[in-house]
């Protein structure tokens, strides 16, 4: 039987070093806490966003910079910014646009999705599990509102921790909490 820890990953942004600095000016971006993801962090610094229908403020910035921008959200914070076609990262895109919005300036980006719920796995546990990179698993809770869900995308890199991530939805609607375990199912094929 394989378990892996849960975590749950709320709304979010990924910055390109030259998007920070239009949104901070010179400021350096500074590590208020470092996440289970070796080497990553969510920044001192926040963002807002504002979509066609509302605003979200307080949003955490995950570092290191990447090589482009993007903002992740749960379905419910994309309905309240008024973002009708957004889709998961990786399927379907539809470039929902938002305005992010920082202490030094502001910017208009287009790339903004659902998080998709994904396991990182070291390529040494994911032998050990026989999955590979893109294999889609199901995760089994326990508890009060036990339940299953499907459709869970594999991502391995030699820098992983093993970590499931939910969205806040999601995590919510099992009734889980961060640091909680889960049943890995792997499909025969």
């Amino acid at each position: 039987m394989i378990h892996v820890q849960i975590e749950v990953s709320a709304r979010h942004l990924h910055i390109s070093a030259a998007d920070w600095r239009r949104l901070f000016g010179p400021a350096t971006i500074k590590p208020k806490r470092y996440i289970s993801q070796p080497g990553q962090y969510i920044a001192q610094q926040r963002v807002a966003l504002i979509g066609p229908a509302g605003a979200l403020k307080h949003i955490g910035i995950v570092g290191p910079f990447r090589q482009q921008t993007l903002v992740e959200l749960t379905a419910t914070e994309a309905h309240l910014l008024g973002l009708s076609k957004i889709s998961l990262f990786g399927r379907n895109y539809h470039g929902a646009k938002l305005k992010i919005v920082g202490p030094h300036g502001s910017i208009i980006r287009a790339w903004a999705g659902l998080q998709a719920r994904h396991l990182h796995l070291d390529p040494v546990t994911a032998r050990r599990w026989k999955v590979h990179q893109g294999q889609l698993v199901s995760l089994q809770v326990a508890g009060s509102r036990a339940g299953r869900l499907d459709r869970i995308t594999v991502r391995i890199d030699k820098n992983y921790a093993p970590r499931l991530h939910l969205d806040t939805d999601e995590s919510n609607a099992l009734g889980v909490t961060s640091g909680q375990r889960g049943k890995i199912i792997i499909a025969k094929s």
